[in-house]
């Protein structure tokens, strides 16, 4: 979604730093997981332990680069809360098939649509705690 302005910057660093590495879903994965690293980094601290960075991710009320909110916590690793499912076309564009959805890890957890909005890169394109 050339809309989305995580999209954007990321496209922006590879058009910067790796011009000649196809965009792609693999690549936007990598990113926002390394963007998401970088906040747990930055979190822990200097010279951050195993511990230091367990801590940092499961406290850290971070927005990244996904369409819902992390699901992070002492006792959870749900990593992005929801999903949007999406056609990939013979040209390479996208189309939504739905709205974004959310649930929980529970038998009963009920599938909604997503009401929050889409969080918003730093200006800086810059992780921060």
């Amino acid at each position: 979604d050339s809309s989305n302005p995580w999209v954007t910057l990321f496209k922006g660093i590879k058009t910067q730093y790796a011009p000649s590495l196809p965009w792609d879903g693999n690549v936007l994965y990598g990113m926002a997981q390394a963007y998401t690293f970088v906040q747990a980094l930055t979190a822990a601290g200097q010279n951050p332990s195993r511990d230091d960075l367990v801590h940092a991710i499961q406290n850290g009320h971070w927005s990244g680069p996904g369409l819902v909110n992390y699901g992070y916590s002492a006792s959870s690793h749900l990593g992005f809360l929801g999903v949007e499912i999406i056609k990939t076309n013979a040209d390479g564009s996208q189309t939504a098939l739905g709205s974004v959805q959310t649930t929980d890890d529970t038998q009963s957890g009920a599938i909604t649509q997503y009401s929050g909005a889409v969080s918003q890169p730093p200006s800086n394109g810059i992780p921060s705690d």
